[in-house]
């Protein structure tokens, strides 16, 4: 899905609600909708390599807002998570809407920063020697920081206005009115790109060097850039593509890295949400939040290791047979000899468990509230392991699926969807690589037996050349997904989704094709893809939008 918001072309001196009111509608293009073949493979071809799709207006997403205000105030009460939910472009989540409802949030979140800002922490200098000449000063290097790039002189001016017409309730309060101000300002909570002025319409221009700073470090740390960043920005290092590898490489280094990289893989594996995830606790009574929180950490901690300190390939990720666990989750994973809170790192039975497909984090987020679902599990494969789409169902089909009863296996119930002539197509595509998850329950959990039935965990894997591989069980599934060109390819597409807050578009097919090229060269190794994706043409321009 591509969401495009027109926006105005004047931005000096608007409010956040003339900004929004400007027209960003959230409109949504949905990409092969009218595809007649069943398995739609979304394929891109490189026709032109100059051209690049089109990028919208977004504004900051709630992990987005979250750690940017961490870096700017130190606040880390995470006071986005309460906002209005972000729109969901095929898994990722971007900032496309403002809604008066979400506007409000904004101005009292910035309210509420202003207030709680610990000033000691952020002023340049001693707060009971604080003068106008501090104020000046901290205006400088603070909107530097929120707007990602140096003030223009008329923001400067009326932030200094601002605070000389308010010196009167004294200059701390002065002080938290321009925090509040610059946090509701568009040029904060906006992802703003500008454009040459002599461009026209559709020209394919390189980006705006502080621009690129804010794409560089939202794709690795979710947040602002530091001043090292901003500093390469202003002295031209960012202008090359060799000056952008330098700096996403000297970034990945950095501990932040793991929020921006933790951030694309728990989208790209369905749990960004799974705090939230609900279970029947009359089927399921040893689930909760506290689980899922920790089930979640360790979640994390399988990426990190292999991203950070492991080998970094895909391989690992989809088929790696370890798992990090605490005495609370490690029932989950078959493990009974772990003790304490603290997270350790557990070899797994390696016909069991493969990598991430198997974390109970994701199986988990892809099931019913009181079962498996080889439903839901086939099509995050297909959706989000292989980039691959299915036509909705038609309106009068009737998805509902019979309910939980002793003796009938979950396979058995779904049957009914690939003997439905009108759901077959479909199902014949989902149905088999779901039930291969059919080892794991509800919540991620081995089970060997359903309703008292053997497990039949057997499937097949058609993929869009038409040929079948046939598997038993996850970890076969997990082995020939991770040799899939298809599956390689998708991870390069996943990534670019993620940096570039957009589907891919036929425009970007060269960018993408190169991505992956050096991708694979790495022996398909992340941190590498990630560098691969900051080097395409796509992400180092953008087309003009007037």
């Amino acid at each position: 899905m591509l969401y495009r918001c027109t926006t105005p072309r004047r931005l000096v001196g608007c409010c956040l609600w003339a900004f929004c009111a400007g027209g960003c509608t959230g409109v949504i293009d949905t990409q092969g909708s009218e595809n007649d073949d069943v398995l739609q493979a979304a394929s891109l071809r490189c026709d032109n390599k100059d051209a690049v799709g089109a990028s919208s207006l977004r504004r900051l997403t709630r992990t987005q807002y979250n750690h940017v205000v961490r870096d700017l105030l130190g606040d880390t009460r995470a006071i986005a998570t309460a906002f209005a939910p972000d729109e969901n472009t095929d898994g990722f989540f971007v900032g496309a809407f403002v809604s008066p409802a979400l506007a409000s949030q904004y101005f009292d979140a910035a309210e509420s920063l202003a207030q709680e800002a610990d000033l000691s922490q952020i002023l340049p200098c001693d707060l009971n020697q604080a003068d106008e000449a501090c104020a000046a000063r901290f205006i400088d290097q603070f909107g530097r920081r929120a707007y990602r790039r140096p003030l223009r002189q008329p923001e400067r001016e009326r932030l200094l206005t601002l605070h000389r017409g308010s010196a009167g309730a004294g200059f701390e309060n002065a002080i938290r009115l321009v925090i509040r101000a610059t946090l509701s300002s568009p040029h904060f909570l906006y992802h703003v790109e500008p454009t040459p002025a002599e461009s026209s319409d559709g020209d394919v221009v390189p980006m705006d060097s502080f621009a690129m700073a804010s794409r560089i470090s939202f794709m690795l740390w979710s947040s602002s850039p530091d001043d090292e960043l901003l500093d390469a920005a202003a002295s031209g290092e960012l202008d090359t593509a060799e000056g952008v590898a330098t700096h996403v490489r000297r970034m990945l280094d950095d501990e932040r890295a793991r929020d921006g990289v933790l951030d694309l893989v728990r989208q790209w594996f369905g749990v960004a949400d799974l705090v939230a995830l609900e279970k029947d606790s009359s089927v399921y009574p040893a689930f909760s939040q506290d689980i899922a929180r920790t089930l979640l950490r360790s979640f994390d901690a399988f990426v990190e290791e292999v991203i950070w300190s492991g080998d970094g390939s895909l391989n690992t990720l989809l088929t790696g047979a370890f798992a990090w666990v605490n005495e609370d989750i490690a029932p989950w994973f078959g493990v009974d000899d772990v003790r304490g809170p603290e997270l350790v790192r557990v070899e797994l039975p390696p016909d069991r468990y493969a990598g991430l497909l198997t974390h109970p984090a994701v199986l988990a987020a892809a099931a019913k509230h009181d079962q498996s679902d080889p439903i839901r599990r086939g099509l995050f494969v297909r959706e989000k392991i292989l980039c691959q789409h299915l036509p909705t169902p038609p309106d009068d089909v009737d998805l509902t699926v019979s309910e939980v009863k002793p003796g009938a296996s979950t396979r058995e119930r779904f049957a009914a969807h690939t003997a439905d002539a009108a759901c077959a197509g479909c199902h014949q595509l989902i149905d088999p690589i779901g039930f291969a998850f059919e080892q794991f329950d509800g919540v991620g959990r081995w089970r060997d037996t359903d309703q008292g039935q053997p497990v039949d965990a057997s499937g097949s894997l058609t993929n869009t050349q038409g040929s079948d591989v046939t598997v038993d069980g996850a970890r076969e599934l997990a082995e020939a997904l991770a040799e899939n060109p298809e599956v390689q390819q998708c991870a390069a597409r996943q990534f670019f989704r993620f940096a570039m807050q957009r589907v891919e578009a036929n425009d970007d097919g060269c960018s993408v094709a190169a991505s992956f090229e050096k991708f694979a060269d790495t022996g398909f190794n992340i941190r590498e893809l990630v560098v691969a994706v900051s080097q395409s043409r796509a992400f180092l321009h953008r087309q003009v939008s007037k």
